[in-house]
């Protein structure tokens, strides 16, 4: 009898797998045509790569500070002290991303502004040398924080734990360049919207492109053909192509130092700066600088030396012009300035074996820095990482918004070329200490005057000066260290 009833067992399962496997259906229509499950699933949408960022986790630990002061001190004219919504696009973002840090940690931000320049690093200097614990978070200029760094007011950032400088929101290339043998004493990320604003980048007039049927610069960069050679032969070249109207407007050539990385110093055996910018390749860069700026289609303006001039050359905004160095936050207002269509690239590479296309901020972009009275390291570590990070979640999403929006529409293709330009971002140590080197870097800015015509015999006439700079820059921050 048992064996009856496992063998009426085993016909069932039988029969069963082979009606599944032939596709029966409940139907009885026996036909095996109803659609798969999986085709019956909804599509899943598309996620751009901006909206991916929201889902970056911070890995921050969940904290309770009961209220507690988080004091910032900061310039006058940074965009990160938000204190109130007023409808417009990203100070709304930065107000709610420093509402949301300020509720998630039960933190009260208070905002301390002083103008950059002697005021703010008195300012620095005299907390540090106070152990007051006046200040939770600095967000400084370059200059200034390179100033307090040297006065030993500075903590080395990488010893609070819980900033993790490899995530996305900081500018790892950047934080790397600046780190002194091994110690770093300011870093650049999302926190504050002005590293975006004060990012040097090359605008183009689209229109002059289609018309002369050029090869578009965004292809270009997006082939890794966007070079220096090919810039300065669109420059010179292309300006008798447009009827010999000028054809570039290019200021700050000391920014071709780090675009085409031809640093000023290189890191010796100990760990500290050495000068390494009498290289045949920092000789050959010198000398195509002098070309571009020797064309007569090519002008150097000064009306792009601040940031965000209310006026513009004349030669870019009427159509005149095929390239205008400038800032990236330059965007918002060239396109309330002038009707034709323009797109935003990086500064050129030197060659296509260069790794990436390398872009620098101008002094005045904020960076983040700690007093050596910082009382409650682990809070200020954790803020700021949670400030940097929403900064980059939310508030660029927006700013790209803004830099993008066109009256027609959106300028979509530039805006896989800020991804690129952002991924760039770095400094130069010799750049960066230009102020403390006899002001090495207005080499550059001599040969696009025309006052300096030999690179090599222009160096090697101050090269004593460098040198002895540089030893004595070396030393403070041995110092400090």
């Amino acid at each position: 009898m048992a064996k009856k009833v496992i063998a009426l067992i085993l016909t069932v399962i039988m029969i069963t797998i082979m009606v599944v496997s032939c596709g029966g259906n409940s139907s009885g229509s026996g036909s095996g045509n109803n659609p798969t499950p999986s085709s019956n699933k909804p599509s899943t949408p598309k996620v751009s790569k901006l909206e991916k960022r929201a889902t970056e986790n911070d890995d921050l630990p969940d904290k309770n500070y009961s209220g507690k002061d988080f004091n910032v001190l900061t310039i006058t004219d940074n965009l990160f002290a938000v204190n109130s919504n007023n409808g417009d696009l990203v100070n709304d973002s930065i107000y709610n991303r420093n509402k949301d840090v300020s509720e998630r940690f039960n933190v009260k931000l208070n905002f301390m502004k002083i103008a950059a320049g002697d005021a703010f690093v008195n300012a620095v200097n005299e907390s540090a040398a106070a152990g007051d614990n006046k200040y939770d978070l600095i967000l400084g200029t370059q200059k200034d924080l390179i100033d307090s760094a040297l006065n030993g007011s500075l903590i080395d950032i990488k010893t609070l734990s819980d900033i993790n400088l490899t995530k996305n929101w900081w500018a790892q290339g950047a934080n790397d360049t600046l780190a002194v043998n091994g110690k770093l004493y300011m870093a650049v990320g999302d926190l504050s919207i002005s590293m975006w604003q004060d990012i040097f980048v090359v605008f183009f007039n689209d229109d002059i492109i289609g018309a002369n049927s050029l090869k578009s610069p965004i292809d270009l960069v997006n082939g890794d053909a966007w070079n220096f050679d090919r810039f300065v032969e669109l420059s010179l070249e292309g300006g008798r192509s447009f009827n010999g109207l000028v054809s570039s407007t290019i200021n700050h050539p000391e920014q071709f130092i780090i675009s085409l990385n031809a640093p000023v110093t290189k890191n010796g055996t100990d760990g500290f700066p050495t000068l390494d910018f009498n290289t045949d390749k920092a000789k050959k860069v010198a000398g195509r600088i002098l070309d571009l700026y020797k064309g007569k289609n090519v002008i150097k303006n000064d009306a792009v030396s601040t940031i965000f001039p209310s006026e513009y050359p004349a030669e870019f905004t009427g159509g005149k012009a095929l390239f205008m160095s400038g800032f990236l936050g330059d965007a918002v207002k060239l396109r309330n300035a002038m009707t034709q269509n323009f797109g935003i690239i990086p500064y050129p590479k030197y060659d296509e074996y260069q790794d990436k296309y390398y872009t620098t901020t101008l002094n005045s972009a904020t960076m983040v820095a700690f007093t050596k009275s910082l009382g409650d390291k682990e809070m200020s570590g954790i803020i700021t990482e949670a400030l940097c990070a929403g900064g980059y979640k939310t508030v660029v999403i927006d700013y790209y918004e803004l830099l993008l929006k066109k009256a027609n529409g959106r300028d979509d293709a530039s805006e896989d070329t800020l991804d690129t330009i952002r991924a760039g971002l770095k400094y130069n140590f010799g750049l960066s200490h230009t102020h403390l080197l006899g002001n090495i870097a207005e080499l550059f800015e001599n040969m696009a005057n025309g006052t300096i015509t030999d690179f090599t015999a222009s160096y090697s006439e101050n090269q004593d000066i460098y040198k002895n700079a540089l030893a004595s820059l070396v030393s403070q921050y041995k110092a400090v260290q």
